[in-house]
């Protein structure tokens, strides 16, 4: 895929508006000395830099309003050979002495073409190799174009920040995902179904990088691209494993037993390589796709015939606790906290409903209503001595102190 990757403004995908933005600049002529591309990861920043380092210098830029690929100016890009482009890593060049090594460079002229500087992970720059940009950035140099690339856009300090132009990177749609995998595969000879390239597009989260990385591991594989052998290859559940323990929670046995099946199902799913954070990466998008059956607003006839049957399994209110605690339990999933026991006791609280709030909220209410009425019905006086026992035991409690078995608290 790397031979694919975008070399003009056409060729990038799913970021519409900052393409236009940054093309219709250098059109007229009104290119900022310093840009802040930021966004998630994957999604062409530091691709749409190349690319606008390209057409700066293109000796045919505004004949199609894209870089050629074609002149000495553009391949000389293409080939790391070009004197007027310098992309560096700020993860590994982050200290002073390497932003003043690349500020010490810019004075020097390139034959009167712009001069483009990408530091891309800007945000790992100390705070001392920030100052060192700083003083380049107040007075900036002509025909010299900095592209600072980033996916924590609050850690560039303001002072810096407020001196470039921002451009805002999203994470590639559904459809325009599918459009530039198919491409790919044309160019490339080869076919793959499209239920696989939607498998391909729920992993990479929009992240195009990581799509395209997938779509070569399973072009690896021969002929026989089956959705259950493609869910083997890339150690993701399928859409079976949800729609059983939808079956089981629906089924007419008692709870203990639809947990023990459920939890033997999800055991074995693991065992085959499923990690923690893919089952609730895969889990958030089928509870989501069952609520969006169940306001219309996904078409049931592209769905599983289990699927659809299961759209009134759960509440709105059950929904919503459902995909609150996929959320939360993703996060910590990616990093390693007790992944396979976070699926367990999602599981459980699943197959027995513990997550209808509605239900919680009546419940709650019922409580405190029975409560309130046996306060009113029982209220006595407390006896002062009965309340000083009582804190000096709470006391003890908290200060660690052990309480012997013939110790009693009025």
């Amino acid at each position: 895929s790397r031979s694919f990757r975008p070399k003009t403004f056409d060729e990038i995908i799913g970021q519409g508006n900052t393409v236009d933005a940054v093309r219709k600049a250098i059109i007229q002529k009104k290119v900022p000395p310093a840009y802040l591309f930021y966004g998630p990861r994957g999604t062409g920043k530091t691709t749409l830099a190349r690319v606008l380092a390209r057409a700066l210098n293109c000796k045919n830029f505004l004949k199609e309003s894209n870089p050629c690929t074609e002149c000495s100016n553009c391949t000389d890009i293409d080939k790391a050979s070009s004197l007027s482009f310098l992309e560096v890593d700020g993860a590994s060049n982050r200290g002073i002495d390497d932003v003043r090594r690349l500020i010490e460079s810019v004075p020097y002229s390139s034959g009167g073409l712009y001069k483009i500087y990408v530091i891309d992970e800007a945000h790992m720059l100390t705070k001392e190799a920030f100052n060192v940009l700083l003083k380049t950035l107040e007075e900036p140099p002509l025909e010299v174009v900095f592209i600072l690339v980033t996916t924590e856009k609050d850690k560039i300090p303001e002072p810096i920040a407020s001196r470039c132009q921002h451009m805002c990177f999203k994470s590639v749609s559904k459809d325009s995902m599918l459009a530039r995998l198919s491409m790919i595969l044309s160019k490339v000879g080869k076919q793959v179904p499209n239920s696989i390239l939607e498998i391909i597009y729920r992993i990479s989260e929009g992240c195009i990088r990581d799509a395209e990385s997938l779509l070569d591991q399973i072009l690896l594989l021969d002929e026989d691209l089956s959705e259950d052998r493609v869910y083997d290859w890339l150690g993701v559940p399928s859409d079976e494993i949800f729609i059983n323990i939808n079956s089981l929670i629906a089924a007419d046995l008692p709870v203990e037993q639809k947990i023990s099946k459920g939890l033997s199902e999800l055991r074995a799913l693991f065992k085959r390589g499923v990690s923690p954070t893919m089952f609730f990466n895969f889990a958030m998008y089928h509870y989501r796709s069952l609520l969006g059956l169940k306001f219309g607003l996904e078409d049931p006839d592209k769905m599983q015939e289990g699927l659809v049957s299961s759209i009134n399994l759960f509440s709105i209110y059950e929904y919503e606790g459902i995909l609150n605690a996929l959320i939360t339990m993703y996060e910590h999933s990616k990093n390693g906290d007790f992944g396979d026991l976070l699926a367990e006791l999602f599981l459980i609280r699943l197959v027995r409903k513990g997550f209808g709030i509605e239900d919680q909220e009546v419940d709650h209410s019922k409580a405190k209503s029975k409560s309130e009425d046996r306060e009113e019905e029982s209220f006595e006086p407390v006896d002062d001595k009965v309340v000083e026992n009582r804190v000096q035991f709470m006391c003890s409690v908290l200060e660690g102190q052990v309480i012997s078995g013939d110790q009693k608290v009025s």
